[in-house]
């Protein structure tokens, strides 16, 4: 498969010194990340990956596709492939909330996954996905990114030198987090946004949080 772009980065030092919770991070991409394609036969798996030596790298699906929309398709010994407009509405719902945001994913292509918009029809499952780049930030230090998330998901993340009562809360997200980060980033070539309380506001008092961040350069064929 083809491997994600990632141009140079820069590290900013804070006074504490270079770290993945103690710096902000500037990183530049390249115009465009390759848009992936996978196309996986019904009763198969389907394998959505960023790669091993990628693991800062996250999958971000575009579209996806369960059903039959030709006859050529996952046809090769199969009579049942006549009816060529098939499609599962649950499709890109199913493959967003399972896939987008991991490095990996699998998932069946089934109909007891997916439902069954056309029974007798052997469907198989089109995805376009690409790989994009994921940081953290912690809080009160700042990201030269796009983010998605303020809070705290794990006990681990952003915890050196924090007292064990700070990192205990770990359902806790903004819900003005993507809203926040749409009107300050969106259109633009770069932007800061500090991870704050005064900019996300406080969704759990007297957790330690951070912000986790998933940056793209969006190319034109995925506006369009």
């Amino acid at each position: 498969m083809q491997t994600p772009h990632r141009g140079p980065s820069q590290v900013v030092e804070s006074n504490s010194g270079p770290s993945c919770c103690e710096a902000a991070v500037l990183i530049t991409a390249s115009p465009c990340c390759p848009l992936l394609f996978t196309v996986t036969c019904e009763g198969s798996e389907a394998n959505l990956q960023c790669g091993e030596i990628f693991l800062l790298f996250v999958l971000v699906v575009h579209r996806a596709h369960f059903g039959r929309q030709d006859k050529t398709t996952c046809s090769l010994g199969r009579s049942a492939c006549t009816d060529a407009d098939c499609l599962s509405l649950a499709s890109f719902f199913l493959l967003d909330v399972q896939c987008s945001g991991k490095n990996n994913c699998s998932l069946s292509a089934t109909s007891s996954v997916f439902g069954d918009p056309c029974i007798g029809t052997y469907k198989y499952l089109e995805v376009d996905y690409t790989c994009q780049f994921q940081s953290l930030t912690c809080e009160g230090f700042q990201a030269n990114l796009q983010c998605a998330h303020y809070g705290r998901h794990d006990k681990t993340t952003c915890s050196a030198g924090r007292p064990a009562s700070q990192l205990q809360v770990v359902t806790c997200s903004s819900q003005s987090s993507t809203d926040v980060v749409a009107k300050s980033c969106n259109g633009k070539k770069s932007c800061t946004i500090p991870a704050t309380n005064s900019v996300f506001g406080d969704p759990c008092v007297g957790t330690y949080k951070y912000m986790q961040v998933v940056y793209t350069c969006q190319c034109k064929y995925l506006k369009e």
